[in-house]
């Protein structure tokens, strides 16, 4: 299976994360946030960043997991 990494203000700061081999992050809408069936399969809650250093962080994941 993926580890679920659910995005939330209030999460732990994705710097701090460890990530597994098997990932996905699940971003809810800004007014809503995710959905309480999403939520209920989230593994651990974490914060991002500003999308522009997000982007890059994120992509050094994925090539380092690759």
């Amino acid at each position: 299976g993926y580890w679920a990494f659910g995005a939330d203000a209030a999460g732990t700061p994705v710097a701090e994360v460890s990530v597994p081999d098997r990932w996905v992050v699940c971003i809810g809408s800004e007014e809503r946030g995710l959905r309480a069936k999403t939520r209920s399969v989230v593994d651990e809650w974490v914060a991002l960043e500003q999308l522009e250093t997000a982007c890059e962080r994120y992509r050094g994941l994925v090539e380092a997991h690759d």
